[in-house]
């Protein structure tokens, strides 16, 4: 994929030939649009977005404008981060699937031996508590699910393979 200055609205010049003639730039021009103005603005992988001087693999529940909602929580791994992270890694952009996984392995580094994940962060610390008051005992599905689409999507299954094992 090039990336290049253009009057779109977003960082890419043009799809690579083979994916050219089954895709209408319409349709394109629509998908890109949707992913660079709402998950894409969701990524707090950036130097200094959650913590002063480190890149934090964290994704915000809703786009800056220029505040957040949830403001200083990050990683809810429910249907927001998981729709948000499916269509960040459909968009086939080796990029975009660096920072999906810097998301998934963030909330994976706490993952607990009965396989809880935290509910989410606040700022840079793991919380298990839902906003609720409720406690998540098991598995996230959405993080699950959101794991097995970023190796189909990147192809990257050794990763998958080194966190589920064989």
């Amino acid at each position: 994929m090039v990336i290049s200055v253009n009057s779109l609205d977003f960082p890419v010049g043009d799809l690579p030939p083979p994916s050219a003639p089954n895709l209408p730039r319409d349709d394109l021009h629509a998908t890109m649009m949707a992913i660079y103005a709402s998950p894409a603005g969701n990524l707090c992988t950036h130097l200094n977005a959650v913590a002063s001087g480190v890149s934090v693999g964290q994704m915000a529940t809703t786009i800056a404008r220029p505040d957040r909602g949830y403001a200083g929580t990050y990683n809810y791994f429910d249907p927001d981060n998981f729709l948000s992270t499916a269509a960040l890694v459909w968009a086939n952009n080796p990029f975009l699937h660096t920072q999906v996984r810097a998301v998934l392995e963030r909330s994976g580094q706490f993952l607990k031996s009965n396989g809880q994940l935290p509910h989410h962060f606040d700022h840079d610390k793991p919380v298990y508590q839902a906003l609720s008051g409720e406690i998540q005992t098991g598995p996230n599905v959405f993080w699950i699910l959101s794991c097995l689409n970023y190796a189909k999507a990147s192809q990257d299954l050794d990763w998958l393979r080194g966190r589920v094992g064989s």
